[in-house]
Parts: structure tokens; C-alpha cells; sequence
């Protein structure tokens, strides 16, 4: 019975990771949602009991990466046009102007605290140019520079 629970609270803690994963891409938790529940579906054998949590929870954030790159979600960047912008809302405004790949690699590695191994396992791109991007991404989000357009 504590192997079942534990089981289920590992579940339950990759579906908060999946969902925090795919808003951080598309900016819309109902998008993302409709996203997750399509992955989960379609991938229920991977969620049985029996099954490695982090394995499980790999293979679900690669489905959910294919299927919004294949999708061409675009991202739900909201209106900031707000004078009084704070250095985090500056933050989020570059980072939704990353395109889907970086921002895909910056949310596995800094939000969910994925190794460069893992993500390049997920996306299939070179352990390189996973490294280059996160270096290039955090580069570009903790730079001063104002932004001059903000659209929504």
C-alpha cells in the first residue's frame, strides 16, 4: 500500500511538472492544460505502477515538447504596458521573446532543474548546443537593456 501511494504522489508531482512546463512555453495554463491531458492520454502505459517516476516524467516532457512544437503553439504573451514594469516583468517579456527551442531549454533547466544531459534527451538536440543556448538565453535574461517594444 506505501509503494502505491508513494507511486501516486510521484504521478501527481510529474503532472504539476508537465503542466508547469507547458504554460512556461505557451503562456496559457488552458493551452497547456488541453496539452498535458492529450500527452497523458495517449501515453497512460507510461504512468502505470512499476514504472521509474523520473523515466516516466522524461518521456512525458519529451511528448509534450514534440507535441507543441509540432503544433506551432504560439505563445499568449500578455500586454505589459504597464509604466511601472519591474525587472521581472522585464524578464518575462525577454523570455517570451525566445524562440520556442531556447525557451524550451531554459524551462527544463532552470524551472524544472533538468540536467544539459536530460535536455538534450528530451529535445534531441547536441549536449553542446544545449549547453551554447542556456549560456547564450541566461545571457540575454539578465542583461540591462531596455526593452524598447512590448507587444501583447
Amino acid at each position: 500500500m506505501s509503494e502505491r501511494v508513494s507511486n501516486r504522489r510521484a504521478v501527481e508531482n510529474n503532472l504539476k511538472r508537465l503542466r508547469r512546463f507547458a504554460v512556461s512555453i505557451c503562456g496559457d495554463q488552458n493551452s497547456a492544460d488541453a496539452i498535458v491531458l492529450d500527452v497523458i492520454t495517449s501515453h497512460r502505459k507510461i504512468l502505470t505502477p512499476g514504472n521509474c517516476p523520473e523515466a516516466a516524467l522524461i518521456s512525458l516532457l519529451r511528448a509534450v515538447y514534440q507535441n507543441m512544437k509540432h503544433g506551432e503553439i504560439k505563445s499568449q504573451n500578455m500586454s505589459l504596458l504597464n509604466p511601472l514594469r519591474s525587472e521581472l516583468v522585464d524578464v518575462y517579456v525577454k523570455f517570451q521573446s525566445l524562440n520556442y527551442t531556447e525557451k524550451t531549454i531554459i524551462s527544463l533547466s532552470l524551472i524544472e532543474k533538468l540536467s544539459s544531459e536530460k535536455i538534450a534527451q528530451i529535445t534531441d538536440i547536441p549536449l553542446s548546443q544545449i549547453n551554447l543556448s542556456i549560456s547564450q538565453s541566461i545571457k540575454f535574461l539578465s542583461s540591462a537593456e531596455d526593452m524598447k517594444c512590448v507587444a501583447g
